[in-house]
């Protein structure tokens, strides 16, 4: 298959099975469109739709998902533009980011996309079907931080992979070592290192960090969780001084109530992130959506007419006139991940940023593997111990 327009380069592509019937594979374009390709003939590729006005600037990503029956493009100046797969409206913009979109997932059966900027930031947003006070609005946002030397830095997302398990147990947590990295094992010439331990706090502190000049702190006392509150920087824009101390003990309560239920048997929704400083984290993302409060779409939104109709589709006038209603909408607070206890483990996975994210499943086994710049391809458990 070629792309017959003047500037051909892919940036993105998907391919869609429908019901076992029809093959659709959707491209994404860098020139301002997207188009739906039928591959239902093995012998032939037909152009069905190109749909473009959704952006001013250029498409960096795209997503799919057919339970929801949507299709969202990502631009480079952060504008998210959500379509309906069939009759390729535009459903809403979704703008907040502050640069290019460089991840993007749907969070079906639940009516949520998440994504990921080049401002290092993550946003959950409410899209088709959701209550009316969701619809196209950020929802959360979150700062993704990693360790860089001898502090957090925040680092960009640049892949995302969402994990859904029905009646499984949930993954262990690691609480994570302050301003400290727990060298964990040594595959071959490559160290992994964990920046959770699950061990006790204080074991590790007496055993690997003895030093008392260097560790001087009492990480469990109280007076400790309201210097951190205090000293940071983040915190002090996020929250009133007033509500510094009800933060700390939703998250904990928030910690506990995962402990709790860590054998029970129940749906879990995992998000595996990648970043551009090699590190591969996994966020829980059940709380967020109890927190949220958004029901699950009870059933897949079907085609109302033909999928395979042909068209072209220009947005332009619609998307421009959609923008200006969207001036000065407020976006929720930035807050730091890895303070609201949404991370469940990170690993340092490789030395560059990470390009790739993929699930494998082989009878009753299953894995991520990851691929990056630094031209290494991994594959973990679920629970991010490396394989190989």
């Amino acid at each position: 298959m070629r792309n017959k327009q003047k500037n051909p380069e892919i940036n993105d592509m998907h391919l869609i099975w429908e019901d076992d019937v029809d093959l659709i594979m959707m491209i994404c374009s860098n020139s301002q469109e997207y188009m739906v390709f039928d591959e239902h003939d093995p012998e032939e590729s037909k152009l069905l739709r190109r749909v473009l006005g959704g952006h001013s600037e250029e498409i960096t990503i795209c997503a799919y998902d057919f339970y929801l029956s949507l299709v969202a493009t990502g631009c480079i100046n952060g504008e998210i533009t959500i379509y309906d797969f069939e009759m390729s409206k535009i459903e809403g913009i979704l703008i907040g980011h502050g640069g290019d979109i460089t991840a993007m997932e749907f969070l079906s059966p639940y009516p949520l996309l998440i994504s990921a900027s080049m401002d290092a930031t993550v946003c959950i947003w409410g899209v088709r079907p959701c209550p009316t006070k969701f619809y196209n609005v950020c929802i959360k946002r979150y700062i993704n931080m990693s360790w860089d030397y001898d502090k957090d830095v925040p680092a960009v997302v640049s892949r995302m992979l969402i994990w859904k398990q029905e009646g499984d147990k949930g993954i262990k947590k690691y609480r994570r070592l302050q301003e400290k990295q727990l060298p964990a094992t040594t595959y071959r010439n490559f160290e992994q290192t964990f920046v959770f331990s699950q061990r006790d706090m204080e074991d590790i502190f007496r055993d690997e960090f003895s030093d008392e000049k260097e560790w001087s702190f009492n990480p469990f006392s109280e007076q400790y969780k309201l210097d951190k509150v205090v000293q940071g920087k983040t915190y002090a824009k996020m929250l009133l001084d007033e509500k510094a101390q009800t933060f700390v003990t939703q998250v904990d309560a928030m910690n506990a109530e995962y402990m709790e239920n860590i054998d029970t048997e129940m749906e879990r929704l995992y998000l595996y992130v990648g970043d551009d400083a090699g590190y591969l984290k996994i966020w829980d993302l059940n709380y967020v959506i109890k927190q949220v409060g958004v029901e699950k779409v009870k059933s897949h939104v079907k085609a109302n007419f033909n999928p395979r109709r042909q068209e072209l589709v220009n947005c332009t006038a619609y998307a421009n006139q959609y923008r200006k209603t969207l001036q000065d909408r407020p976006m929720p607070p930035a807050v730091e991940a890895s303070m609201t206890g949404i991370i469940i483990r990170e690993v340092v996975a490789h030395r560059d940023s990470i390009t790739s994210l993929s699930k494998i499943k082989y009878d009753d086994c299953s894995a991520i593997i990851s691929a990056s710049r630094d031209c290494f391809v991994r594959t973990w458990s679920l629970g991010l111990d490396l394989l190989g």
